[in-house]
């Protein structure tokens, strides 16, 4: 058993339990026990293990361990966890993994393929599904949510800015004016490539339509 697995295992998360409520600590440990060894077994580079392996301190308390199913989950993919995941504090990181699992589970992913040439640029990312619009949502606490159906639509297009560190600090369009000077330069600046995208899409279709 390697060193990390002998840090969780030797815890007090493993430890004594009163009589009376014995058999429901055993079944809970034995869950425990069961997610942390399939998180720990997984290769070096799984991002499960690398986060359990990075904040064991957090996750060997006995008040943290029993979300540890939160993030064995086979069905939430790297791409559905937060970006910017390995810089973040595990409580953080807990609650953008909640929003995006209560997300899923609302509603299916929908990828908004028409966006696939428009790229994006330094710190301008472009929101290319529900899913990541509703994860900028949570780190900006908006309400972006609500425009989903309308980027879907094609009605507008959602950017986010990104600081050093690649966190979300700013949202809004290409075309962003009601924000400070700091913020507009780069949506400003994106709003080239963004008409240069767009140009390349629409017009040539709308040319083949007058045909």
């Amino acid at each position: 058993m390697g060193e990390a697995q002998q840090s969780f295992f030797g815890s007090s998360v493993f430890q004594s339990c009163k009589p009376v409520h014995i058999f429901t600590k055993l079944n809970e440990q034995v869950e425990l026990f069961r997610h942390l060894v399939y998180i720990l077994s997984r290769p070096e580079d799984d991002h499960r293990r690398e986060h359990l392996v990075k904040h064991y301190t957090f996750w060997k308390d006995p008040d943290n361990i029993g979300s540890i199913d939160e993030i064995a989950r086979d069905s939430l993919s790297p791409e559905h966890w937060p970006d910017n995941w390995e810089t973040m504090n595990p409580r953080q990181f807990l609650n953008r993994l909640r929003d995006t699992t209560k997300q899923i589970q609302l509603s299916p992913e929908v990828k908004y393929d028409y966006l696939d040439g428009l790229k994006d640029t330094g710190c301008m990312k472009v929101l290319r599904s529900n899913y990541e619009i509703a994860e900028a949502a949570g780190q900006l606490s908006n309400c972006a949510r609500t425009y989903s159906n309308d980027v879907k639509s094609k009605r507008c297009i959602l950017a986010v800015m990104t600081n050093s560190l690649g966190k979300i600090v700013a949202m809004g369009s290409p075309n962003n004016r009601r924000a400070s000077e700091a913020t507009v330069k780069p949506f400003s600046d994106y709003s080239k490539t963004f008409r240069r995208w767009h140009r390349s899409v629409y017009v040539p279709s709308r040319q083949k339509r007058a045909h």
